[in-house]
């Protein structure tokens, strides 16, 4: 579908080792994750998130989706909401009293009552697509656990995000949808806790996108991870050797267009 004269477009940035991926139909985007934040004083909203949102052409950013508190998905806020004011953010309610959450929102100005606090299931829509979310039931420990799973489909284009859910969490989606998709955020940046066998036969992705930082030192993405992907015949695409990918909606569906920093 194209809308406004533009293909929508689905954006993997190349933010080090973190998360944020763009969105894009007829002229407004959801973001999911918004890259990391350092101790080293690195971070990636305003140094690669904004700047490379606006010369993508993406005018307006209507939500932002926080899939939990790690700040290597969620450092980058405070500079993306000083660009966008006007964007919503959308987590899950699970973490709404987690303290590492909260103390993100207040550092970006982002009042905890203005949160769209999502329960365990939720659907909303830009243009002609859906953006389904779910969340496996988390209470404490470690907030991996408790990781918003996205998955964004007109029916022909469709791709699916997990955060840093483990195993356990995959299984858990898996058997409460019967979610497919042509695109899959490897979830955890290509570890091997996630990408489960189950997830991957489920999900029955043609790509596989893993974002993570170039000689990170978690070792990721791990070799049995894409052993598995190699298995399944899922063409694999890393943020860390081919920068930015971007993908754009055809009549047969999603297609990569570029990739390149």
């Amino acid at each position: 579908m194209r809308e406004r004269g533009r293909a929508s477009r689905l954006i993997f940035l190349s933010v080090g080792q973190g998360d944020c991926s763009v969105f894009e139909s007829g002229g407004t985007a959801v973001l999911i994750d918004v890259g990391p934040k350092t101790g080293t004083g690195f971070d990636a909203g305003e140094r690669i998130v904004v700047p490379r949102l606006r010369s993508l052409g993406v005018s307006k950013v209507a939500l932002i989706l926080l899939s939990h508190p790690d700040a290597d998905h969620v450092g980058g806020l405070a500079a993306v909401m000083k660009a966008n004011p006007e964007a919503q953010v959308g987590i899950s309610d699970q973490f709404r009293r987690h303290p590492g959450m909260l103390a993100t929102l207040k550092g970006a100005g982002v009042d905890p009552s203005s949160v769209l606090w999502f329960g365990r299931h939720a659907l909303a829509h830009l243009g002609a697509f859906a953006l389904e979310i779910e969340t496996p039931s988390w209470t404490s420990g470690d907030d991996n656990e408790g990781s918003m799973f996205v998955r964004i489909s007109d029916g022909a284009s469709s791709a699916v995000f997990s955060g840093d859910a483990p195993i356990p969490a995959e299984n858990a989606i898996a058997s409460a949808t019967h979610w497919t998709a042509q695109i899959l955020h490897a979830g955890h940046h290509g570890s091997r806790t996630a990408s489960g066998e189950a997830w991957l036969s489920q999900i029955k992705p043609v790509w596989a996108i893993i974002s993570c930082g170039r000689d990170n030192q978690y070792g990721h993405p791990h070799r049995s991870v894409l052993d598995a992907f190699t298995q399944h015949r899922i063409e694999v695409h890393r943020t860390d050797r081919e920068g930015d990918l971007v993908f754009e909606e055809q009549a047969a569906g999603f297609a990569l267009v570029s990739s390149g920093r």
